[in-house]
């Protein structure tokens, strides 16, 4: 279904032998991108619940909505994903939500069954 390379360093954010994964590197690295094309494939294979977050949002633009919208095409899982204004949902279950920490960390302290936070 989807012919997608990723550089060798993603590796661990397909295991679960890390609670934590950080992952350094310059502006342009290309980060964001390979981190939003792993939680497509993720959330293409099994429901989750991904919440992408960021310290400040002040809408859902300022959020990494547009990158998830894109790699979903760019990888070919357009007819399984849905996006509307506030969020994308899979046909088999999985969702990502967004939300900013700075203004929200109490309702974000109670959202339940978030597999992966970005």
């Amino acid at each position: 279904m989807s012919n997608v390379q990723l550089p060798e360093w993603a590796q661990p954010l397909f295991g679960e032998e890390h609670r934590y994964v950080a992952i350094s590197g310059g502006r342009g690295s290309g980060k964001s991108r390979t981190v939003a094309s792993v939680l497509v494939l993720l959330a293409s294979q099994q429901p989750m619940r991904i919440l992408c977050t960021r310290e400040v949002q002040k809408s859902i633009r300022d959020s990494v909505k547009r990158l998830l919208d894109d790699e979903i095409e760019r990888t070919g899982f357009r007819e399984m994903f849905k996006s509307t204004d506030t969020e994308i949902r899979g046909t088999n279950g999985s969702l990502f939500l967004f939300a900013g920490l700075q203004h929200n960390i109490d309702s974000i302290k109670s959202m339940e069954r978030i597999d992966i936070c970005w």
